[in-house]
């Protein structure tokens, strides 16, 4: 029974690794200065920690003028880190 159950919790966290986070990955992206943001949608190929809860991709432009993309990264226990392409 136990081993069921670990069986399902790994694949449970598997599962939330591939989430994605729009409203909060528009919020960290605001806080940091980036403008005119376009973030959603599911990025398979992520460049997240393991131990990320959701990875979510986006379009935005800096706080010089010049478009950017990359993906919001969001740890259970952490906070957000935002990797530019």
């Amino acid at each position: 029974m136990s081993r069921g159950l670990l069986l399902f919790a790994g694949c449970s966290m598997a599962l939330l690794v591939g989430c994605s986070d729009p409203k909060g990955a528009e919020r960290v992206l605001a806080a940091n200065g980036y403008t005119r943001i376009e973030a959603g949608g599911f990025d398979l190929f992520t460049s997240c920690a393991a131990t990320d809860v959701s990875s979510t991709p986006f379009k935005a432009y800096g706080s010089n003028g010049m478009p950017v993309t990359g993906r919001v990264c969001h740890g259970m226990f952490e906070g957000s880190v935002v990797r530019v392409d």
